[in-house]
């Protein structure tokens, strides 16, 4: 089971693996720590054991939540989700993240590319060793402003792996503005990288814009 805690303005993003009681069947959060006011939304992201099976025959994983209220709301301020940007920098790594399409619009999948530069090293060479997490050669939770909430696993690719490139698939299903946390594991340690992303109710040829500043949600001009 993947819980994920994160205050509602996309700040305070925690990614907690529970502790099962085999014979109660409890789950229990043991490491959470909520250090701010504000209120929050838990996610439960899990695949029972008689879930459906898509078209592949993946067992298609089930998404619940809980709304709860930490500390004095009197003193919560919930911050700007913030604009888009395709670097950044996190610890040692500095991150280039790359859409395809370059624009992306609300129904259309979409590629999301992580490239990844170590700044300890002369000229920031990529970075060449990635480990796999839980499975895979990265988690990304992408999460709308209303708290829509996707779950994706890094494409299999050890070549680009290699190379210090990791790729995510996605569909936004609605226009606005989304915030995507993604995690990463090198030399035994996860890191977690955020990104937002703007995505477009429709796209108007030519109408391509690389800020998202822009009216969002109102794509063709």
């Amino acid at each position: 089971m993947h819980v994920i805690v994160v205050r509602k303005d996309l700040t305070d993003f925690q990614h907690i693996h529970p502790t099962l009681d085999q014979k109660t069947g409890v789950w229990t959060l043991d490491k959470l720590s909520l250090q701010n006011n504000g209120p929050y939304r838990i996610f439960a992201d899990f695949t029972p054991s008689d879930a459906r099976a898509d078209s592949t025959g993946t067992k298609t994983p089930v998404t619940i939540y809980e709304d709860i209220l930490v500390g004095d709301q009197s003193k919560y301020q919930a911050q700007k989700i913030g604009d888009a940007t395709g670097n950044k920098t996190f610890g040692d790594y500095h991150v280039l993240l790359q859409t395809k399409p370059m624009v992306m619009s609300a129904n259309t999948q979409t590629t999301l590319e992580y490239l990844f530069l170590d700044t300890k090293l002369v000229g920031d060479q990529a970075v060449t060793d990635l480990e796999p997490y839980l499975g895979a050669m990265g988690h990304a939770i992408v999460l709308s402003e209303n708290l829509d909430f996707i779950h994706a696993h890094a494409m299999d690719d050890p070549a680009l792996n290699k190379r210090g490139i990791v790729n995510f698939m996605f569909t936004p299903t609605k226009e606005g503005k989304y915030k995507v946390f993604a995690q990463f594991k090198r030399r035994g340690q996860v890191f977690t990288t955020d990104f937002v992303l703007p995505v477009y109710k429709d796209l108007a040829p030519g109408d391509v814009r690389l800020n998202s500043g822009d009216d969002v949600g109102h794509g063709g001009h």
